[in-house]
């Protein structure tokens, strides 16, 4: 461009401030002309040798319709990659949730069975199974202890059971299985009757002894035994023999 400029510059310098006849002038008009229509041609073939075309660059032919089909094309492409997001009009992309609405839960009550007593078990359509910790009794397995109840999810311990019998005759202890055992012994033991000597432990059981002698040896007195009190010699008024020969009427 600033070639064509200058030789512009200088044809009308020449034109304008030579004294040149008509004939002549139009001859280097018309000479000059040519120089110039040459000029634009070098620098045409100059430029595209700096910087050549690139096919499908922006000549400035673009319309508003191209640029508007484009950008249809676009949106159509978005919504047949994925047929459940499409736009409402009004700029809001809209989603459709029916796939996570009707979705199948994860899981069944039935399935969340912990088969622990201590905890509640449900099913949570998004946690899946959910088992929480409750405060219900429960056996720990121990047959040694009573009152087992839910902590923390888990089975405590109650107190110790209680195996004693109430028996002199058996000796009481406690197994974790089978519970409480009472095992008969052979200790001696108190029948509760008065009347009764040396009783003793058999097969679990206080078994009398002898009768208890009450006869205290003396002819006065009739001899007996309470079971609650024991020998009773009570007085009487029997005759007797004092053992001395010179009295009579004893």
């Amino acid at each position: 461009m600033s070639y064509r400029l200058s030789s512009l510059v200088l044809v009308l310098g020449l034109l304008g401030g030579c004294k040149v006849e008509m004939p002549e002038r139009a001859k280097f008009a018309s000479e000059h002309q040519e120089l110039l229509s040459d000029a634009d041609v070098a620098a045409d073939v100059a430029e595209d040798a700096v910087a050549p075309d690139t096919p499908g660059a922006d000549d400035g032919t673009d319309t508003a319709a191209t640029d508007a089909s484009a950008e249809t094309t676009d949106a159509g492409g978005a919504d047949a990659a994925d047929p459940d997001v499409g736009n409402d009009g009004d700029g809001v992309v809209a989603t459709d949730t029916a796939d996570s609405a009707d979705a199948e839960p994860v899981c069944a009550p039935a399935d969340c069975d912990d088969q622990n007593p201590c905890t509640d078990d449900d099913c949570n359509k998004v946690k899946g199974c959910v088992h929480l910790a409750n405060a219900a009794t429960c056996d720990d397995g121990d047959a040694c202890t009573v009152g087992d109840g839910c902590g923390a999810g888990a089975c405590v311990p109650g107190a110790a059971k209680g195996c004693d019998d109430g028996k002199v005759c058996t000796d009481d202890s406690c197994d974790k299985t089978a519970g409480c055992v009472n095992l008969a012994n052979a200790a001696t033991c108190d029948d509760g009757d008065a009347c009764t000597v040396g009783d003793g432990c058999s097969a679990g059981a206080c078994v009398p002894g002898a009768a208890k002698g009450c006869d205290d040896g003396k002819v006065c007195t009739d001899d007996s035994c309470d079971k609650t009190a024991g020998c009773v010699n009570l007085a009487n008024a029997a005759t007797c023999d004092v053992g001395d020969a010179c009295t009579v009427g004893d």
